[in-house]
């Protein structure tokens, strides 16, 4: 379920990737797997964050980090700051994000994930540059 969520999410089909992760969540709640249920709630607020719905992804991200801290998943934790830190830029929240952007980057380079650790470093950098644009330029 959980699988088939992530590509409906990345085809677009963001209600069926949402009912997909909820039913997968459901069922790592009752087995008490942990793992997958942050993975699904990470995917979770992926679909919410595609579809402007910025409470929900917050929430689903928090706790997706909560639970990823737990258990000591860099991965998981790094995945979940970098998305908190792609929702705060497309809400303009451009001081909250840095922090989360810069964990990620030093989560990933941590466990050998340079592309992640690149990507988490771009954003980095585009958001610096942003910020160094005088007002309204943007």
């Amino acid at each position: 379920m959980q699988g088939l969520g992530d590509v409906y999410c990345a085809q677009f089909k963001y209600t069926e990737a949402e009912e997909l992760y909820e039913g997968a969540q459901e069922i790592y709640d009752r087995l008490g797997e942990d793992q997958g249920r942050a993975k699904t709630i990470l995917g979770l607020g992926d679909v919410y964050r595609s579809q402007c719905k910025y409470a929900e992804a917050e929430e689903s991200y928090t706790r997706a980090q909560v639970i990823y801290a737990r258990l000591g998943d860099d991965l998981g934790q790094a995945n979940t700051l970098r998305g908190l830190g792609h929702l705060y830029r497309q809400q303009g929240r451009r001081i909250d994000l840095t922090p989360f952007y810069a964990k990620a980057r030093d989560l990933y380079s941590q466990i050998g994930r340079s592309v992640d650790a690149n990507d988490a470093s771009y954003w980095l950098d585009t958001v610096s540059e942003q910020e160094s644009l005088p007002t309204g330029s943007l």
